[in-house]
C-alpha cells in the first residue's frame, strides 16, 4: 500500500489545498474533515512546515468540523509535541530534543485501537477506542488563524470485489448484489437515478437521530461509504 492525497473534503473553512499540502487562513480559525472513512488498517501520516500549525487527527463525525470533533489529534506547539484527545492533553514529548519538530507523524487504525508514531518510533496507544460500529475520518483544525501548512496524506486499504448487501426496512430482508453487477437507486420523490457499481462509492443511510457527537442519524442525514 502506498499513501495517496486526500481529496474528498467536507466542511472546509479557511483551508486551502493543493495536492497534499493544506495551507490555513491568516484571518480566520480553519477546519476541514475528510469524508474518506478511515477504517481498520488505515493510517495517515503528516509533516508540519511550523510548529502550532495545526491540530492533524480523525474525529468520528462527518459532519462536524472543529477542535471539539477532533477525538484523536497531534500538534507540534512551541516547545514539544502534544496529543490531545476529546480536546484533553493525553500525552507531550518533553521537548524537541528526542522528536523533532520536522518528524513525519503517522496516526494508524488497528481494530478500534488509535496509535500514533513519531519518526517511526509508537509514542503512544490511545485508552479512547473507536467505538463498535462507528466510521472515524480525517480531521484538521486550529484555535486561531494560522497562515503554516502541513503536508498530509493517507493509506487507505481498498476492498474490491466485494458484494453489497442491501436490507429492507422493516421486513430486514436481505438481498445480496453479485459482484460486476450494478445497484440503481432512485430518489423519491424526484426520482433522480444513480448507477452504483461494485467498485464506486455507494450511499448509505443511517435510521434514528443523530444526538451530541455520537452518530444516530436522521433520514435527512446522507454519508458515503465505500464498496
Amino acid at each position: 500500500m502506498t499513501y495517496e492525497n486526500i481529496t474528498s473534503w467536507d466542511n472546509n473553512t479557511g483551508f486551502t489545498i493543493s495536492g497534499s499540502t493544506i495551507t490555513g487562513d491568516a484571518s480566520s480559525a480553519v477546519y476541514a474533515n475528510s469524508t474518506d472513512e478511515i477504517k481498520s488498517g488505515d493510517s495517515i501520516k503528516a509533516t508540519w512546515t511550523a510548529r502550532e500549525a495545526f491540530v492533524v487527527g480523525l474525529g468520528a463525525d462527518p459532519i462536524a468540523s472543529g477542535l471539539a470533533s477532533l477525538e484523536w489529534g497531534i500538534l507540534p506547539d512551541n516547545t514539544k509535541w502534544k496529543i490531545f484527545e476529546n480536546e484533553s492533553l493525553v500525552w507531550n514529548s518533553g521537548d524537541f530534543s528526542t522528536y523533532g519538530d520536522d518528524e513525519e507523524v503517522k496516526i494508524t487504525r488497528t481494530g478500534d485501537v488509535i496509535k500514533y508514531y513519531l519518526g517511526g518510533a509508537l509514542v503512544y496507544t490511545s485508552s479512547q477506542y473507536v467505538g463498535s460500529g462507528d466510521e472515524v475520518y480525517v480531521h484538521i483544525a486550529t484555535e486561531s488563524a494560522s497562515s503554516n501548512s502541513v503536508t498530509l496524506q493517507a493509506e487507505i486499504i481498498a476492498v474490491v470485489n466485494q458484494k453489497l448487501r442491501v436490507m429492507f426496512y422493516p421486513d430486514n430482508n436481505v438481498q445480496n448484489i453479485p459482484v460486476n453487477q450494478q445497484l440503481r437507486v432512485m430518489f423519491y420523490p424526484d426520482n433522480r437515478v444513480q448507477d452504483i457499481g461494485s467498485s464506486s462509492t455507494a450511499w448509505k443511510w443511517w435510521l434514528g437521530m443523530r444526538y451530541g457527537t455520537r452518530k444516530r442519524y436522521g433520514t435527512s442525514h446522507v454519508r458515503r461509504m465505500r464498496i
